[in-house]
């Protein structure tokens, strides 16, 4: 039973610090604006943003 617990939150814990990690890097590409777009591309390249846009490909059959 305690097993359980602490595998339940050990995978609460990495959630919300992926979500912290991924809410970083989407203040950090707010921040570089179009200044540096080549450094923005590799940011976003980590981020859900890039899974969704790759998603919304897949729905429109590209």
């Amino acid at each position: 039973m305690l097993f359980r617990e602490t595998a339940g939150f050990l995978r609460l814990s990495l959630y919300r610090n992926i979500k912290k990690g991924i809410d970083n890097m989407k203040i950090t590409i707010m921040l570089l604006g179009n200044k540096n777009q080549k450094m923005r591309e590799i940011i976003e390249e980590g981020t859900i943003y890039s899974l969704i846009k790759k998603d919304d490909k897949r729905k429109e059959g590209v």
